[in-house]
């Protein structure tokens, strides 16, 4: 494949250029130096030749030039990006040179995609290399700056291998991504080797992206450590689950932290479950699925991408428990007769919510008219009629009641069951 785009040349070619300029700058010379006193074409002539040889030493010393490269040189699969969010034409891979050489990568070829890299195309020592499915969507969902060695045919699966291989056949890096152990993307994150000289086909070698990928960027850094453990804060217990708290580490091992793990510990110091995974920003995370009644301590690793740090030390001992009871009585309100103009007895209760909801959303009401005895505080009710659950939104209900004199009270309802009835209303006779 091909693109339209500038290329760095081979020290070799750079080389020729070189002599071909020294040729034609001393043939011109010549004609000076042979016209010139003799004292005077001796110091032109050196003159020259001292310009030729420093220009002769700038390429060679250039770190940017290949020279005579090794005979199986080491370029890594450095980051893989097969679940993008912006779909399959947002995929891209990168490649990483991590030696002090820069390597031209004319004939390399790539598979598990189709991609042979088109002439002249070199990577800098301790730099990456971008390959995209499509550079306007990789432009427009990543960076337009990032420099794109070229495209590739194909999809990257979920699960897959990509084999890099050198001009004359050898196997430069490979990589088998996916399945059991393997980081999984649930928000379009990439997959990044945490270090080049690790087996990359270890999964723990690999990390899942802040964000959708770094792509121009090397995913570690040289010379980082692990970090420094964070510091455990106060946890607290809710039902099945607990909420525990930290604060990340001063001392970051000189790369960015790219998340947490959180380890869930019973009273013997056995771990429970499995690790709980925080993003690099969090501070907090709530553990779930845990057993009411059961103790619990807690322990929060920090990782970067250079490893991950010792676990910090324990958390204070919580005990998750269900905490939720039935909702408070509502209040209620003052209740009004219906409208003269209606043929039936009508009256309207009204009322507000509880106080307290008991630890879980109100669901709905119901309200009771109490047919009374008199108007008198101590009557006694001779009926009821309940309304159906209504809304929790719901903050009054009409009635059509019989002659007499009546009040209401009203309950609230949650999922745990039905809170006490409210106070009842002043007395009220509809008409």
């Amino acid at each position: 494949m091909t693109s339209s785009r500038p290329t760095l040349a081979s020290r070799a070619t750079l080389a020729a250029l070189t002599a071909t300029t020294a040729t034609l700058t001393a043939s011109l010379a010549v004609v000076t130096v042979a016209t010139a006193p003799p004292a005077q074409a001796a110091a032109q002539r050196t003159q020259l030749f001292r310009s030729i040889a420093a220009r002769r030493t700038v390429f060679a010393s250039d770190p940017r030039v290949p020279g005579n490269q090794p005979a199986a040189p080491t370029i890594v699969i450095n980051e893989i990006q097969h679940t993008p969010t912006g779909g399959d034409t947002a995929e891209f891979l990168e490649l990483y040179n991590p030696g002090t050489q820069a390597i031209d990568l004319t004939g390399w070829t790539l598979t598990g995609v189709d991609l042979t890299i088109q002439p002249g195309t070199v990577i800098l020592p301790g730099q990456t290399m971008t390959f995209a499915n499509d550079d306007p969507t990789f432009r427009t969902t990543y960076s337009p700056t990032v420099f794109i060695g070229d495209r590739y045919d194909g999809n990257l699966p979920a699960t897959g291998t990509l084999t890099l291989t050198r001009p004359d056949g050898s196997t430069a890096d490979t990589v088998t991504y996916g399945g059991p152990g393997w980081p999984t993307p649930t928000t379009g994150q990439s997959l990044e080797l945490t270090d080049p000289t690790a087996d990359n086909n270890d999964p723990a070698a690999w990390t899942l992206s802040t964000g959708t990928g770094t792509p121009g960027t090397a995913s570690h850094s040289p010379g980082a450590t692990a970090p420094a453990a964070p510091t455990i804060g106060t946890a607290t217990a809710a039902n099945t689950s607990a909420t525990v708290r930290w604060t990340a580490p001063t001392d970051t091992g000189g790369s960015a932290i790219t998340g947490y793990q959180v380890r869930v510990v019973n009273n013997a110091g056995t771990q429970v479950g499995t690790l709980r995974n925080a993003a690099a920003t969090a501070t907090n995370l709530t553990v779930t699925g845990l057993t009411n009644g059961t103790a619990y301590r807690f322990q929060v690793a920090a990782l970067n991408t250079a490893g991950t740090s010792a676990f910090s030390a324990l958390s204070n001992t919580v005990t998750p428990a269900n905490t939720t009871t039935a909702p408070g009585a509502p209040v209620i309100g003052t209740p009004t007769a219906g409208p003269t103009t209606d043929s039936a007895l009508t009256a309207i209760a009204r009322w507000t919510p509880p106080t307290t909801n008991g630890g879980s959303a109100i669901t709905g009401y119901v309200v009771t008219a109490l047919r009374m005895s008199s108007a008198a505080d101590d009557a006694t009710v001779l009926s009821r009629t309940s309304s159906r659950q209504l809304g929790a939104a719901v903050r009054q209900r009409d009635f059509t009641l019989a002659a007499g004199t009546y009040r209401f009270e009203v309950v609230a309802i949650n999922a745990i069951g039905t809170s006490p009835p409210s106070a009842r209303s002043t007395a009220i006779t509809p008409r």
